[in-house]
């Protein structure tokens, strides 16, 4: 390694140590690679010549290495392929964690992909090593030149001191992204399930489609930007989707609200009969006219049955990221639900409306059964009396009849039939014992005593039934 001047002479351990620092102050503030790198060549050119400065990181998960690399000339990066850990010399570098130092890139064998990548940039020798914090190993640090270069023992130190700077730096920056990648999954999954609670809260307090509907397109908005949210319920009768509810940015949604869908032939038709989510770009000629670029239609399922679809467009082209399609495919499993529900309630309220019906019937040919079987003992005179008793009574537009007042007045007219045939019986059994007796009341041998009681109590009975004796001719 030789100071950037050949004529200056080789570097002190204080203007080792000076650059050193520079490089520490430099990099503390570094939030990114590129302008870690910036910072870090702009420092180093002074102490050390390099014409090419490469950052490699580690990529465990993938089992190898990604590159990118800065060129003193320009300050732009260049990203190289990725290499299996073993496929390189940084591998190599990180695998050992040992420095690198190779004289002569047209003189290595062990690499020669790697070698023959570097010479066809012009690299004819160059310097790598580890960087490796007290947690991870994350990488490889390389200088490259274009002429050689001789690195003594005490040049690799100074590199090596760099690098643990730069591993520390490097190590930072990836965790300050993560923490952000962390941050932003967090916020997305808390938009996510605050976008569903209030769905959910949506379909508690909105019975009808159009006003569910509305109410999820303004959630839906500020997770997913869109241009209109369509709600379509399949036909039976007609095999169509019809729309029962729809919300626009730039229209009235209730203009869309009775249009037929076909089946076959329509972004909402295809979702419909394959039964999973579809995204369209190129729309029909309506959407197209409207300017909108995107659609995403997701069938309305529960259980096996089909009910309809939820079709959501955009004015961007390819607007629906993965990410977006599963929020709405999971409001829509929500929404499925809900409409499940509102048909159910629907089919509920037509029923009790039809039985209802019904009952008015059979308890008219009731009341009409009763009033021809009654007697009518009171003929006209009782029949207008009990007609304006109803008219009172009754609530609605249908007269209801007092059918337990017959009941009564019948129950009452039988006991006083009753009642007179046992007083008939009864003078009639009195008058016999008298004639029997020759109208000899006391006695052992009178009325009273065959029919077992006081003769005041017969003289009393008597006088109540109306009997007296007759009178001799």
């Amino acid at each position: 390694m030789s100071p950037a001047d050949p004529s200056t002479g080789p570097l002190s351990l204080a203007e080792r140590f000076q650059a050193l620092l520079a490089v520490a102050e430099s990099i503390t503030s570094c939030r990114d690679s590129e302008e870690l790198f910036c910072g870090l060549a702009r420092h180093l050119q002074r102490v050390v010549r390099f014409d090419r400065v490469g950052l490699v990181l580690l990529q465990p998960e993938r089992g190898g290495t990604s590159a990118r690399v800065l060129e003193t000339t320009g300050m732009g990066f260049t990203t190289l392929p990725e290499y299996p850990v073993d496929g390189d010399h940084s591998g190599w570098v990180i695998e050992t964690q040992q420095p690198l130092i190779v004289p002569d890139t047209a003189a290595e064998t062990r690499w020669p992909r790697a070698m023959a990548e570097l010479r066809e940039h012009g690299i004819v020798s160059f310097c790598s090593l580890p960087l490796t914090t007290a947690s991870r190993r994350i990488g490889a640090l390389g200088f490259g030149s274009r002429e050689p270069v001789t690195y003594t023992a005490a040049e690799v130190d100074f590199l090596g001191e760099v690098a643990k700077l730069v591993a520390v730096a490097v190590d930072n920056a990836l965790n300050f992204d993560h923490a952000q990648a962390t941050q932003r999954q967090l916020s997305t999954e808390r938009d996510h399930l605050r976008l569903l609670l209030e769905v959910t809260n949506a379909m508690v307090s909105n019975l009808d489609l159009p006003g569910l509907v509305d109410a999820i397109s303004s959630s839906l908005e500020r997770a997913i930007p869109h241009e209109f949210t369509a709600l379509a319920l399949y036909d039976k009768d007609s095999g169509e989707l019809v729309v029962h509810a729809a919300a626009a940015k730039s229209s009235d949604g209730r203009s869309l609200v009775g249009r037929r869908i076909p089946v076959v032939g329509s972004a909402a038709g295809e979702a419909f009969t394959a039964r999973r989510t579809l995204l369209f770009g190129d729309t029909a000629t309506p959407m197209r006219e409207a300017g909108i670029r995107s659609v995403c239609a997701v069938p309305l399922v529960v259980g096996d049955r089909g009910l309809g679809t939820l079709t959501v467009g955009n004015l961007q082209p390819d607007a629906f990221t993965p990410e977006s399609v599963a929020m709405i495919e999971e409001v829509v499993r929500r929404v499925a639900m809900a409409v499940a529900n509102a048909l159910a309630f629907r089919e509920i309220a037509q029923l009790t409306e039809k039985l209802a019906e019904e009952r008015l019937y059979l308890e008219s040919e009731i009341r009409a059964e009763h009033l021809r079987r009654y007697a009518w003992p009171g003929n006209v005179r009782e029949l207008a009396n009990l007609i304006e008793r109803a008219m009172i009574l009754s609530k609605g537009r249908t007269l209801e009849v007092p059918l337990g007042e017959l009941k009564r007045r019948r129950s009452r007219a039988d006991h006083e039939d009753r009642a007179s045939t046992l007083e008939a019986v009864e003078r009639m059994h009195i008058l016999r014992v008298l004639k029997e007796t020759n109208w000899t009341l006391g006695g052992p041998r009178g009325a009273a005593a065959r029919l077992g009681m006081k003769r005041t109590t017969l003289q009393s009975l008597m006088r109540r039934l109306g009997i007296a004796r007759p009178r001799a001719a």
